[in-house]
């Protein structure tokens, strides 16, 4: 775990990677709080993969990207984000319009919860908007199928 003081000097930087360091979600907490007081942070892209950082990490990093202004690329593949943490970041979605790319593979959304986002990404407007806009969602290979059919504006799957 790294000391929450560690935590908020990673938001400085341009990309944040804390790969597989087992932040927690309470770690997670403390980074989205620090991101949420500076919205305008030069951090741009930030990988939490695989960090346990589960539906109250999610919640948190959901808040703070209803303000944040700069990130651009959110990995939080493997990170055992289910239904609710999925809800929040689905909702977060139509108050951001920077985050161009979000990689939730690997968590148990439920199908409900991955089809609600990809309907939420499919519906976002935004000036970067184009091919670099990426959804990863990692659901089953024929919910991959469908979601391609009805959003195919949303990414990949």
């Amino acid at each position: 775990h790294y000391p929450l003081r560690r935590q908020r000097q990673m938001c400085i930087r341009d990309s944040g990677c804390a790969r597989r360091n087992a932040i927690g979600h309470a770690g997670c907490v403390a980074l989205a709080e620090a991101l949420a007081a500076n919205p305008h942070s030069s951090l741009r892209a930030l990988s939490l993969w695989s960090n346990y950082v589960d539906d109250k990490g999610a919640v948190a990093l959901g808040a703070m990207l209803r303000r944040n202004t700069t990130l651009t690329d959110l990995n939080l593949a493997s990170n055992g984000v289910g239904e609710v943490g999925g809800a929040a970041l689905r909702d977060a979605l139509r108050h951001n319009a920077t985050l161009a790319s979000l990689d939730l593979s690997s968590n148990p959304l439920g199908r409900a919860t991955t089809r609600q986002l990809a309907d939420a990404w499919a519906r976002l407007s935004r000036p970067q908007a184009s091919s670099e806009s990426t959804l990863r969602l990692g659901a089953a290979p024929s919910l991959d199928i469908e979601l391609a059919e009805h959003f195919p504006r949303a990414g990949s799957y």
